[in-house]
């Protein structure tokens, strides 16, 4: 039996939106995923900002993503168009507003392959796989309004023990559909 493959991913993945979730779940379908984290000095250095989340909380994020293996904070003075001396991976994962030919050529001069996302690959929102409650468990519902979804609530569903669920909202017949932001008025 072949060995499971070994994913990269590397980024700054900070303020992630869905976008860079479903980025993640493809790259976990080619094997267990490592995310190179950039620390807080190389984001400010590569964007000219300093980053909204810093790198601990970003961390805890992506570590609490279900499609992520582990996390490992790059060398904030490392080249990151270039894999880390030490690490690597099978494969290299990318998407297309950051892949570039000097990704492409380091992958290639470590005999990694070099896997990059287009928007196709990317677009729409899969069910979430049935997670069955375990018997005998108290079931708790919690409502609210997600759309920017960030590291607290995390840590509360953690607290509570809970199963994060997307229920989907149906309008009666004859009423409007509406999102969250439209009942928030902006």
């Amino acid at each position: 039996m072949p060995a499971p493959k070994e994913v990269l991913v590397s980024g700054g993945f900070d303020d992630i939106k869905s976008r860079d979730i479903r980025f993640l779940e493809g790259a976990s379908k080619l094997g267990a995923l490592t995310v190179l984290l950039w620390p807080d000095a190389a984001l400010e250095r590569l964007t000219g900002n300093p980053p909204r989340f810093p790198l601990a909380e970003r961390s805890y994020f992506l570590n609490a993503v279900r499609f992520v293996t582990q996390v490992i904070q790059a060398d904030p003075a490392g080249d990151f168009n270039a894999l880390p001396e030490g690490l690597r991976p099978d494969v290299w994962a990318d998407y297309e507003p950051v892949a570039n030919t000097s990704r492409e050529q380091s992958a290639r001069q470590h005999g990694i392959s070099y896997r990059v996302f287009g928007a196709e690959d990317l677009k729409g929102f899969p069910e979430p796989p049935l997670n069955p409650f375990a018997p005998g468990r108290k079931k708790v519902i919690v409502t609210g309004c997600y759309d920017w979804f960030h590291s607290g609530h995390i840590r509360f569903f953690e607290e509570v023990s809970l199963q994060y669920l997307v229920l989907k909202r149906i309008p009666a017949p004859g009423l409007p559909r509406r999102n969250s932001t439209d009942l928030r008025g902006f």
